[in-house]
């Protein structure tokens, strides 16, 4: 049974807001860092799209960033996206899947990303691969480079506050959760102490 993305009356207004047709999702992200017993939450913002067949977010990657390594540790995400048109704040934490070029599971995705990809983003990365490698090798733009990764993200959580600039009491909050493939709607929750369904 196929989850998805959001609770299904949301979905429309969520694709929208989060700017996703416009390719205008920037988004934040934060995954965990351990080193030296510290944990860390790590920040960066990174564009995402939609995949339309799977119902989930997608975004690509270099293999040896220390997000990517941050999510092999630990395949999960928080998130947030600010629609500054309407005031409305897209809080979400997702699962993570992993691909890279010995993942045979979605190559074709793999591949369509990869040519997708600005060709010097794609030049980049084949020139950072070359200099790892002790013989000097050819390198065709057109082929993915392994370097190359693309990361599926499927949320569990989300938490949808839209602000009213005039009256805050006014502002409307929204949470959901999936629980056995079914998304749980808590409307109009508080504003000021969300409900802590994780």
């Amino acid at each position: 049974m196929k989850t998805e993305i959001i609770a299904e009356n949301f979905k429309q207004k969520m694709l929208l807001d989060l700017k996703l047709e416009e390719k205008l999702s920037f988004i934040q992200i934060a995954t965990i860092s351990e080193k030296n017993n510290q944990v860390t939450p790590k920040l960066r913002t990174v564009l995402f799209r939609y995949e339309n067949k799977l119902d989930c977010f997608q975004f690509d990657s270099s293999i040896q960033t220390q997000k990517w390594q941050q999510l092999s540790s630990l395949p999960t995400l928080s998130a947030v996206y600010l629609n500054t048109d309407n005031f409305t704040q897209y809080r979400f934490e997702a699962s993570a899947e992993l691909i890279d070029i010995d993942n045979h599971k979605h190559t074709e995705l793999f591949t369509a990303h990869w040519l997708s990809t600005r060709p010097d983003l794609r030049k980049t990365l084949w020139g950072e691969y070359l200099k790892t490698q002790t013989i000097e090798t050819e390198f065709n733009i057109e082929q993915p480079c392994p370097l190359f990764g693309t990361v599926l993200v499927k949320p569990y959580y989300w938490d949808i506050f839209t602000l009213n600039r005039q009256d805050f009491s006014q502002s409307k909050r929204c949470q959901m959760a999936l629980e056995n493939n079914q998304w749980k709607v808590f409307e109009d929750t508080s504003n000021l102490h969300p409900l802590d369904l994780l």
